[in-house]
């Protein structure tokens, strides 16, 4: 029998999390609102949204994280701002909906208040040469440009409270692609390890940058040369890879098994 699955309206649901981040704001904004409501000033510029400020503190580079609460877009759908049931759409299909909500946020991030200079952070001057760098391609081939490699910042969802907690036996092959919240105890944890994010490749022949978006564990290396130089010319430039353009995050892998009143 034919599995028919429904059809998701990614453009939508875009709009609906950028409207989110735009317009949240949590009990406490909310309070303060009230009292700047009669005053003849433009309240989101006085009191912006809580992940306009998450934005804000990253681009002045206060802050390299941004937590996006589950808890909080399901009262922003429970006030009647989303009607399309994006919560359980992101638990469903966290993966997705992580790459979409990265995008959303490198489309608001703002212009940094302080400019880079030379008590900044290396990484923060690395990182402002490469989107520098980006802006001078032409739009064409800004695509080969992975945005991750100008991203300084690292996205976490966090699952709702009310959300169920399962135990390591209970987790099968439904939940894959699923965010899950499991329950266990830790026996082993990994020493922190630099894992690749963005590989950066060089050609002997033309010279030109190549990048390798990586999503797993291992990696198969490029090892031609995809550029238009190379084409053009008719020649088949190898790669190397360079670490300076690759981009690394820290890594840990943490091991679990049941719980003792699970196992008896």
């Amino acid at each position: 029998m034919e599995v028919i699955k429904p059809k998701t309206n990614y453009t939508k649901d875009s709009e609906e999390i950028n409207l989110f981040f735009e317009k949240y704001q949590d009990a406490q904004q909310n309070s303060m609102e009230l009292e700047v409501e009669n005053m003849d000033v433009d309240v989101e510029t006085v009191h912006p949204s809580k992940y306009i400020q998450k934005l804000r503190a990253v681009a002045n580079r206060e802050g390299d994280k941004i937590i996006f609460e589950l808890d909080d877009i399901q009262a922003f759908e429970d006030d009647g701002n989303v009607t399309n049931g994006l919560v359980r759409k992101i638990m469903t299909n966290t993966w997705r909906y992580i790459e979409l909500i990265y995008r959303i946020c490198d489309k608001l991030m703002p212009v940094p208040m302080n400019p880079i200079g030379h008590m900044d952070d290396v990484l923060d001057v690395i990182m402002q040469h490469r989107k520098d760098k980006d802006q001078s391609r032409v739009p064409e081939d800004r695509t080969r440009f992975p945005s991750a490699l100008t991203r300084r910042y690292s996205l976490y969802l966090k699952p709702l409270n009310s959300e169920k907690t399962l135990a390591i036996r209970e987790v099968n092959g439904s939940n894959v692609g699923h965010l899950v919240t499991v329950k266990g105890i830790i026996t082993r944890v990994s020493d922190v390890k630099p894992f690749l994010l963005v590989a950066g490749y060089s050609c002997e022949m033309c010279g030109d940058e190549v990048f390798q978006e990586v999503t797993k564990k291992n990696i198969t290396p490029l090892m031609m040369c995809p550029s238009e130089k190379c084409q053009k010319n008719n020649v088949k430039g190898k790669l190397y890879m360079q670490t300076r353009t690759c981009k690394f995050v820290p890594f840990q892998e943490v091991k679990m098994q049941e719980l003792v009143n699970k196992i008896l």
